[in-house]
């Protein structure tokens, strides 16, 4: 994991906001996206969208645990921000 992003490249999307790229900060994501595939409880939620219901197009989780923790205490430390939880998706 490239803990420090220094890796990073940020670009400006305008005056006050702008998006970091950092090519394979986390390395083995393949393998965790896996984990975490087979270990959590998939949803597939619904959604209101112009006055009709329908099922979300992905499968969504909220995912907790161990293999979690690095990339929050990551995010603590860059951001400032604590992360309980990571809301995670199907491709």
């Amino acid at each position: 994991m490239d803990a420090a992003f220094a890796g990073a490249t940020r670009h400006h999307l305008d005056a006050s906001s702008w998006g970091d790229y950092v090519p394979e900060w986390l390395r083995g994501s393949d393998t965790l996206f896996e984990e975490l595939l087979e270990r959590c409880d998939w949803q597939q939620p619904e959604a209101t969208c112009t006055s009709a219901r329908s099922c979300s197009p992905r499968l969504l989780r909220v995912a907790f645990g161990p293999e979690l923790e690095a990339l929050r205490d990551v995010m603590l430390a860059l951001l400032g921000a604590r992360y309980d939880a990571s809301s995670i998706r199907s491709a």
